[in-house]
């Protein structure tokens, strides 16, 4: 059995080995993916076989430690992704009432539409985080805490019904 510190020596030698014969190893990969019909050829096997291949992928993906960490690695992800926004919309507090916790904190439409906006585009309102980035954070939101987003709908909602 390998100890920790020779798998940390050969995984340094093997990075070592790849960056000194990058292009060999590069022309390798192509050749064997390129090959002329090698296209075709993993299409056809991959119609023979797959069931197989899909069983096998979703038993190497339903490994509960392998769950977990890419559950945590998305999650990171995910939050990252949202602080880059919030920063870009105007940092990390609540616009209305200024609460900074940002487990509360999320984006706003101004002037409102948001429901109809994912209707339209057919997302959920977790991909939207993906969409503003996606679209170069397009104008017209917000940052604002889930309290005062609710305030706002409330508002909204309550000046349709009676017209005031």
């Amino acid at each position: 059995m390998t100890t920790k510190k020779q798998k940390k020596a050969w995984a340094k030698a093997s990075r070592k080995w790849y960056k000194k014969n990058r292009e060999k190893v590069g022309k390798i990969h192509q050749r064997e993916y390129y090959q002329e019909g090698g296209k075709e050829k993993r299409r056809i096997y991959y119609q023979e076989n797959r069931e197989r291949i899909r069983r096998e992928y979703k038993e190497r993906m339903n490994v509960p430690r392998l769950k977990a960490k890419r559950r945590l690695m998305s999650y990171k992800s995910h939050q990252k992704l949202r602080l880059a926004i919030f920063d870009h919309y105007g940092g990390r507090i609540c616009k209305d009432c200024g609460e900074t916790d940002l487990v509360v904190l999320t984006i706003d439409h101004i002037g409102g539409g948001g429901h109809q906006q994912r209707r339209d585009l057919g997302f959920s309102a977790g991909s939207f985080y993906y969409w503003l980035k996606r679209n170069n954070y397009p104008t017209g939101y917000e940052i604002v805490c889930m309290n005062c987003n609710w305030r706002r709908w409330i508002k909204c909602l309550y000046k349709n019904i009676t017209g005031e």
